[in-house]
């Protein structure tokens, strides 16, 4: 499954994947040699630009309550 998704996402152009690491995966990861890091600032994707520019703001507040946990 891991080297289905890195084919996937290196046919469209990625040159990273993001999302939640199940510690029971890690190892998984690792052997498919993937380079984990850790994110501190959440990754915003919104197809509507005002949307993206309220969230993107400086009086946006958003917790993890509010979607994934990415920390």
């Amino acid at each position: 499954m891991l080297a289905d998704l890195g084919r996937e996402a290196a046919s469209r152009g990625c040159t990273a994947v993001g999302g939640r690491l199940e510690p029971h995966l890690e190892q998984a990861v690792r052997r498919a040699d993937a380079t984990i890091g850790l994110a501190r600032q959440p990754m915003l994707k919104a197809a509507d630009p005002e949307l993206r520019a309220v969230l993107a703001g400086d009086e946006a507040v958003l917790t993890q309550l509010d979607g994934e946990w990415w920390v």
